[in-house]
């Protein structure tokens, strides 16, 4: 399999949240099925029936929490594109 077709891949399994690398990369604790979701959703509806006009707190979904930064890069872009050139990467005239 080639770079090109595994990026692709990739793109793919990050926008599914069944899967472990989309629930890794969106900063989740575990995967989300969208039966998942829409028991949640479900939770939510019923205990606000249940509440009346009192305010109640909806189920924590994943995605409402503030993910993490991925830090900085230690070296510089001119650093790091020079050592992916000379790992034929990209060409080294970028």
């Amino acid at each position: 399999m080639g770079w090109g077709e595994a990026w692709r891949l990739l793109q793919v399994l990050v926008q599914d949240p069944t899967s472990r690398i989309a629930a890794a990369v969106a900063g989740w604790e575990a995967p989300r099925s969208p039966e998942w979701m829409v028991l949640a959703d479900m939770y939510d509806l019923r205990h606000q029936l249940a509440a009346g006009k009192k305010s109640v707190t909806p189920y924590p979904r994943p995605w409402d929490k503030k993910r993490s930064t991925w830090g900085k890069a230690t070296r510089s872009q001119r650093d790091i594109r020079a050592a992916l050139a000379a790992r034929g990467h990209i060409a080294a005239h970028h």
